[in-house]
Parts: structure tokens; sequence; C-alpha cells
């Protein structure tokens, strides 16, 4: 695979428009393997970013913020070939939608976001907010196509609508007539 190690932050429509692919064209197992320190998507208000993720890893030691002051879309695995991965083994921080006025949306189709590793909880981990002061949407839909590896997104628990203005939609719907199911898989309670 295509390593790229980022020292610092990857940010994604800081203050204009940005989008980042991380796919892999040929769905033969040689996609991306990307390492930041933390990624911010849609930093100040009038910041536009996504990402998207397809038949590659993005493994984030800190923050992940999807919609910090502006708006953000991260996919993962939602188009083509591939699992997209999200691996959040050591993260500090994960907000969809953090301050107010912002929209934060994170699309799971054929891919995985996990919180902590495997089977092996780690409840020191911070819980994952969804709408802390902006509005966020969850969807975990599968891909739909028959044969794929199912979504799955595993937490720490949950916050949804953390403060007061705030807007959290989650939808995990899966396509049992193709197989493609989705899992959501949550290791506290969710509050909201």
């Amino acid at each position: 695979g295509k390593n790229l190690q980022i020292a610092n932050r990857l940010t994604v429509g800081k203050s204009g428009t940005g989008v980042v692919n991380l796919i892999d064209q040929l769905a033969n197992g040689d996609g991306a393997y990307v390492t930041p320190n933390e990624v911010i998507v849609g930093q100040n208000a009038t910041g536009n970013g996504t990402l998207n993720v397809q038949g590659s890893l993005v493994e984030v030691a800190g923050a992940f913020v999807i919609g910090d002051a502006g708006t953000a879309v991260v996919n993962l695995g939602t188009s083509g070939n591939g699992m997209g991965t999200l691996y959040l083994s050591r993260v500090d921080q994960l907000v969809v939608g953090k301050q107010a006025g912002s929209n934060g949306t994170l699309n799971i189709g054929n891919g995985y976001m996990g919180t902590w590793n495997g089977s092996v909880f780690a409840p020191e981990r911070p819980t994952p907010i969804f709408g802390d002061a902006g509005t966020a949407t969850v969807n975990l839909t599968g891909s739909g196509a028959y044969g794929d590896f199912e979504s799955l997104m595993r937490t720490d628990g949950a916050i949804l609508a953390n403060q007061v203005g705030s807007v959290a939609n989650v939808t995990v719907v899966g396509n049992a007539a193709q197989q493609s199911f989705v899992n959501w898989h949550i290791n506290a309670d969710i509050d909201g």
C-alpha cells in the first residue's frame, strides 16, 4: 500500500473548500495508509471539507473533528470497491458537529469506524460526541452490495446532542435482501 505519514494535523477545508480522496482504484488491497496526529474536516465557519476513504485506512492518534465550525462530510466505503476504515485506537476527541453553526456528516457504507482495538475495550478513552454544539448526521447504511463487508461502528458509549441547540441524527439501517448488515457496538451508555 501507499503510506502517508503526517506529523501533525490534516485539515480539510480550513476556510475554503477542500476534498481529500484516499481511494484504492483497483480494489486490490493497495490503498493508502494515512497516519495523521489529528484530523479536522471543515475547520472555520467558511470551511467546507470532504474526506473520502475507499479501500484505504486512516489511523488517527489525536483529535478527529468532523465539522469544527464549518461544514464537513466524511465517507467511509460509500462508493466503489474496498472497505473504508477509520481507526481511532488512541483518539483523544471524536466530535461530529462541534461548534454552534457547524454541520458534520459521517457516512459509513462498506466501512469500519472504531474507538477501540478489536474486542479489547478501553473505557478510559473519551466518549464520542455526535452534535456537541452543532449539527451531526451519522449514517450507517451498509454498502448494499452482496458479499461486501458490513458497516461497523464501535464506540465507548456516545453522547448525542450534547449542548442546548445542538442536533444529532443517527441512522442505522442495512439491506437484508443483499445480505448487507449494519452494526453499532457500544461499550457504555448512550446519553442524549
